[in-house]
């Protein structure tokens, strides 16, 4: 009985995988334009990499005191550095965009992560930043001392980041 189902798994599977190479060659057939489009999301997808919260942790945690005249009192923010995560998957490209579970997102022009000390935070004055509190990440950088943070700044520092797309 168990081996029975168990040829059916793989009956189930293989057949899945034949629908999936028809559809590649459909694809393929319509043009070029939809061959190459299908190559490349093919490709960002093999590369892609995932981090969760121990990974994260795993980076030399950075810690930075933001004190934006709008906020009510100084945040004290840590993480990894943007840069390390970045040299970590050996990130090459002209941008990075970060993209927040709402659908914000950020550009930051590629030379801006070693500009300024971006920290992918997980953690605000000590506790973890969870979803409806501004997590799973807010990404914040610091400008330096006696930088006087302004609205711009502020927009420039994604909540609820949960995607990082280097371009």
């Amino acid at each position: 009985q168990r081996a029975r189902v168990l040829a059916d798994i793989r009956r189930e599977d293989l057949q899945e995988k034949q629908a999936l190479a028809e559809k590649i060659m459909e694809l393929a057939k319509q043009g070029e334009e939809s061959a190459a489009e299908l190559a490349s999301a093919k490709d960002a997808f093999e590369k892609a990499m995932a981090f969760d919260l121990v990974m994260l942790e795993s980076f030399d945690l950075h810690e930075l005191t933001i004190d934006y005249p709008g906020w009510p009192a100084p945040i004290v923010f840590e993480g990894p550095r943007l840069v390390d995560l970045l040299d970590a998957v050996g990130a090459a490209g002209e941008a990075v965009t970060v993209v927040a579970l709402d659908g914000y997102a950020e550009r930051i022009e590629w030379q801006d992560p070693s500009a300024y000390d971006w920290v992918l935070a997980t953690r605000r004055d000590g506790g973890y930043l969870s979803i409806g509190r501004h997590g799973p990440a807010w990404l914040v950088y610091d400008a330096g001392p006696g930088h006087v943070y302004t609205a711009e700044d502020e927009a420039r520092w994604p909540w609820a980041v949960f995607l990082v797309v280097v371009e």
